[in-house]
């Protein structure tokens, strides 16, 4: 729990796809292609999230997506308690670099926490100017609800981090 919000569970409480145990982050593949993490508890959005993000994860998702389909990718970071600098840096060159292979991005974030905003809103507007859109949103049902995404029912093997 945050305060006295409980955590949201996407797809009506279905279990994840994959969890990362070390990183507190949990993983649901979408139809269409996508995917759909979450931090499961506070924590530093920091270099080896990102690392997991862009690398195993990407990687995984390609693989559910198939050649030239692209992709939605939501992360609910809503328990983010701040992140390093260099890390969003590298996050938003990682996004402008895929930028073609991505449907949407979305992200639930901790946007009264003035550190977090200000970082989220340059790399909106760095998105912006690269010809790509993220767009933030209030709850993870909202996002879910607004992409039209569903839980994948296959099976998902995510390479080794």
């Amino acid at each position: 729990m945050v305060g006295s919000q409980a955590l949201e569970v996407p797809f009506g409480g279905q279990p994840p796809h994959y969890t990362h145990e070390t990183l507190g982050y949990a993983v649901w593949f979408t139809e269409p292609a996508g995917v759909v993490g979450q931090l499961l508890r506070p924590r530093q959005v920091d270099r080896p999230l990102v690392e997991l993000v862009t690398g195993p994860l990407h990687l995984a998702v390609r693989s559910v997506a198939g050649p030239g389909r692209r992709t939605h990718a939501l992360h609910d970071w809503s328990l983010a308690t701040g992140y390093e600098p260099s890390t969003r840096q590298a996050l938003t060159g990682w996004l402008i670099a895929h930028r073609h292979e991505l449907a949407a991005m979305g992200t639930i974030a901790p946007l009264q926490d003035r550190l977090i905003r200000v970082g989220a809103e340059i790399a909106r507007t760095v998105l912006l100017v690269a010809g790509t859109e993220l767009r933030f949103y209030e709850s993870l049902g909202e996002a879910i609800t607004k992409l039209g995404l569903r839980r994948f029912e296959g099976e998902v093997s995510v390479p080794q981090a």
